[in-house]
């Protein structure tokens, strides 16, 4: 027979890949939201990546965490999955900081000159929550026990 699979098992390894799909999608949602006199802009990820490409390694990120879901979970390589989603995850929440921070300084120093306000929009925390979800529901997978026929005994266990 194959793999005993336990109900939280399978609920954290599809948290796990929501995260991911979560991360991809709020990188195309608005991020931030500037006033700027009588003008509103919104700006996404999308638009942040044309000039920063590095920003293009968030949904990149993401994309490998799901993908490390769908290879390394039928060769039950747990150990391969979990370190891979950390890593991923991790940097994806460090370059997340990082950008906060340069998005933060360059928007301050123009909001004297020409915006009168900005927001945080729904995209920018939807990437870290995403990449927590990952990371989080993924530390907490147990290993898969093989077992034999499925018996009344096995059944209660």
């Amino acid at each position: 027979m194959s793999a005993n699979r336990s109900f939280p098992n399978i609920i954290l390894t599809w948290f796990s890949q929501a995260g991911a799909i979560i991360v991809i999608v709020s990188f195309f949602l608005p991020w931030v939201e500037v006033r700027a006199m009588v003008k509103k802009i919104s700006g996404s990820g999308f638009s942040f990546a044309h000039d920063e490409m590095l920003l293009w390694m968030v949904p990149l990120f993401a994309l490998i965490i799901f993908v490390l879901f769908q290879f390394l979970r039928k060769k039950e390589s747990l150990l391969g999955l979990k370190i891979g989603v950390i890593i991923f995850a991790t940097l994806g929440i460090l370059m997340m900081i990082m950008t906060y921070l340069s998005i933060e300084q360059k928007l301050s120093s123009f909001l004297v000159k020409q915006i009168t306000s900005y927001q945080i929009k729904i995209g920018f925390p939807g990437i870290i929550v995403g990449f927590m979800i990952s990371l989080i529901s993924t530390i907490f997978i147990k290993p898969i026990r093989m077992v034999g026929p499925v018996d009344d005994e096995s059944v209660e266990e």
